[in-house]
């Protein structure tokens, strides 16, 4: 269900553009939730977010960095993580499943159990 910038303009100019708009967004929302990622999109995804957002340095993303010794993430990053992941996945993390996700290479793996369901 995909739909154009042009597509979008002209059902603005309709009388029910609220619930098209919403709709729009919607269809988006879940093809993006639908669509399956390979592993090397997930760590790609997730290695520009810690970089950007967490300002991670690439050299230190490798599967076997620990989260909190060698990343540095606490938890006020944790919470940006959820919403992150969220945006970018599609899913909201569960804190109880991760309490065993220990490395950076266990986080790929959760994120794409997860994405791909």
């Amino acid at each position: 269900m995909k739909s154009t910038l042009w597509d979008l303009k002209l059902n603005l100019n309709t009388q029910e553009n609220d619930y098209i708009s919403i709709t729009y967004f919607q269809s988006v929302t879940n093809y993006k939730q639908m669509k399956k990622m390979t592993r090397q999109e997930i760590e790609k995804v997730t290695n520009e977010f810690l970089i950007e957002e967490l300002e991670i340095a690439p050299d230190d993303l490798i599967p076997e960095s620990k989260l909190r010794d060698d990343l540095g993430i606490d938890s006020l990053d944790f919470i940006d993580i959820v919403v992150i992941v969220e945006r970018n996945f599609g899913f909201k993390i569960k804190p109880e499943e991760m309490i065993e996700v220990t490395t950076l290479g266990l986080f790929y793996d959760y994120i794409e159990i997860n994405v791909n369901k």
